[in-house]
């Protein structure tokens, strides 16, 4: 995690520090001692600034926290934006009257009900907040509550949702998993994922699970993978 990652800059730059230290015998290694100082602190402000970054997606309201996630995706060839949708079954520790999912620009929400009723919401990206219902009064937690959204994968580099070279990947460390769906992006919160997929027929679907059921549409097959073990996105 992104962490680790910045434990291991600083414990590796500590050692180079170390080593120019133990080194510097004459004024010829000062210079590279400084120089490598230099280079920690430049360290020091990259992790920090994703820390930070980090630090906005995992402090979510827990109120109400994700179950488990059931992910529907329809890829289509020459297509730039996908036919998504997530139906999220949360858990109640605390009473409110919303609740907040990380997403990123690049899904644009069509719909979001609950038990067939319209939900209210904002999508202030880089936070969806979606109101409980008051008429009919329902809770989040109640029922399960699904988003109908667009979703453009990533056509310019290797992170998050991405296409390449006409194929569709996902790489969601350490924090891109809401260029997929929107989710709670928390790596203390865990809930089971159950991902299904429509793709052309000519195309293969492999996910981190193995294929439940296979179901062919004419130039088109739906595979639905088995749900996964609880697990942070």
């Amino acid at each position: 995690g992104l962490t680790k990652n910045a434990i291991w800059f600083h414990s590796l730059t500590g050692k180079l520090s170390v080593f120019f230290l133990k080194s510097g015998m004459s004024d010829c290694f000062y210079f590279y001692f400084c120089l490598n100082i230099f280079i920690n602190f430049l360290f020091t402000l990259q992790n920090y600034a994703i820390f930070v970054k980090m630090e906005i997606y995992q402090r979510l309201s827990r109120n109400y926290i994700p179950t488990n996630y059931d992910l529907f995706l329809h890829i289509k060839e020459q297509q730039e934006s996908l036919d998504a949708v997530v139906t999220i079954t949360y858990q109640k520790n605390e009473d409110d009257s919303k609740t907040c999912l990380n997403i990123h620009p690049n899904i644009s929400i069509k719909s979001i009900t609950q038990n067939n009723v319209p939900l209210k919401y904002e999508a202030d990206y880089e936070l969806l907040t979606i109101y409980r219902s008051t008429e009919p009064a329902q809770d989040i937690s109640s029922y399960p509550i699904i988003i109908n959204y667009k979703v453009t994968p990533n056509y310019q580099g290797y992170t998050g949702f991405y296409c390449h070279d006409g194929s569709y990947f996902t790489k969601f460390e350490p924090n891109y998993a809401p260029t997929l769906l929107p989710c709670f992006d928390d790596p203390l919160v865990r809930s089971t994922f159950s991902v299904k997929i429509r793709i052309p027929t000519k195309f293969t679907g492999l996910s981190n699970m193995p294929i439940e059921t296979t179901e062919t549409f004419e130039d088109e097959k739906e595979i639905q993978f088995t749900k996964t073990p609880k697990m942070c996105t």
